[in-house]
């Protein structure tokens, strides 16, 4: 049963020696790392993992680096354990691709930050709206009282007609910004 476990595993499981040798390899790792299962045997780890330090590691030990026999690296999960009997020097390693939960990661963190603009770039939108519309009012009323002040008072004509010019402007400025959003 254990030897069926091992090899149907998707994760490469390792039996490494004292030496840093492997002695035994599922067939998980030959797919992974790019070996024939033949050629695993009496491979130095470092090969494989080149940054892992085997020797004082225990553990579940995080992502390092793998290395492929194209000497393409991947992003490695990996966890060691150590035999009951520590005269052996007998040690498991496990070891998880993790390409493409990494991937999926970095894709659902840029999913998330393009929601967070559009989010933001809605909020601004209302808030441009809401501006918008509070500015209409006291310009369509400026302009109504400048063009009343000029037909009761025409010797301020020239005055009154720049009022309105002004706050016609800016009406055309909220104007936009309404269309804008």
């Amino acid at each position: 049963r254990l030897r069926t476990t091992v090899t149907t595993a998707h994760d490469s499981i390792l039996a490494i020696d004292d030496a840093g040798l492997i002695i035994d390899a599922n067939p998980a790792t030959a797919h992974i790392f790019g070996y024939a299962q033949n050629t695993l045997k009496e491979l130095p780890v470092s090969v494989i993992l080149p940054d892992l330090e085997w020797q004082t590691s225990a553990g579940d030990l995080g992502i390092t680096r793998g290395l492929r026999i194209n000497n393409t690296d991947f992003p490695a999960d990996i966890s060691v354990g150590r035999t009951n009997n520590d005269d052996s020097g007998l040690r498991i390693i496990v070891i998880r691709d993790v390409s493409r939960r990494l991937n999926m990661t970095r894709q659902l963190a840029a999913q998330q930050a393009e929601i967070g603009r559009a989010s933001r770039l809605a909020a601004a939108g209302e808030m441009a709206a809401a501006l918008a519309h509070e500015l209409h009012q006291p310009l369509s009323a400026i302009r109504t009282y400048a063009y009343a002040a000029r037909l009761q008072m025409p010797e301020n004509s020239g005055l009154t007609e720049k009022i309105e010019r002004e706050a016609a402007r800016a009406a055309t400025v909220v104007q936009r910004l309404r269309d804008f959003f």
